[in-house]
């Protein structure tokens, strides 16, 4: 059985992850490519530190894959877990609110609505 908790972490985890301008950048990068700390540093004018930093936030959600080659490490999307998150966040429509165990939510939403706090007459 899968764990809801868990699954909703990592895809609000990978949406704060992309919602970074730079880590955007990177992304698309390293999804046309693989490319290394110094290839990214040189493309977007930012320090190494810099750039290590926002890889490290891909590899806290398994978003890249590493090679080593020699003294360099090379980074590309790991498309596979890219395309869980995206299915995730593809059924979220379709999905309740007791399977996504936000219970407590639907309530509100259901209050909100009957109160009609926006004064819409529904015709």
């Amino acid at each position: 059985m899968r764990n809801i908790s868990q699954e909703n972490n990592n895809i609000i985890d990978f949406l704060k992850c992309i919602s970074d301008n730079t880590r955007f950048k990177i992304l698309k990068l390293i999804a046309e490519d693989k490319l290394c700390v110094c290839e990214l540093k040189e493309i977007l004018g930012l320090s190494q530190p810099c750039i290590s930093q926002h890889i490290s936030r891909f590899k806290k959600i398994n978003l890249v894959n590493e090679e080593k080659k020699k003294q360099w490490s090379y980074y590309s999307l790991n498309m596979e877990k890219y395309n869980e998150y995206l299915s995730i966040l593809n059924k979220l429509p379709n999905l309740n609110f007791q399977s996504l165990e936000l219970k407590d939510i639907e309530k509100k939403y259901k209050k909100t609505k009957k109160e009609n706090l926006c004064n819409i007459k529904n015709n």
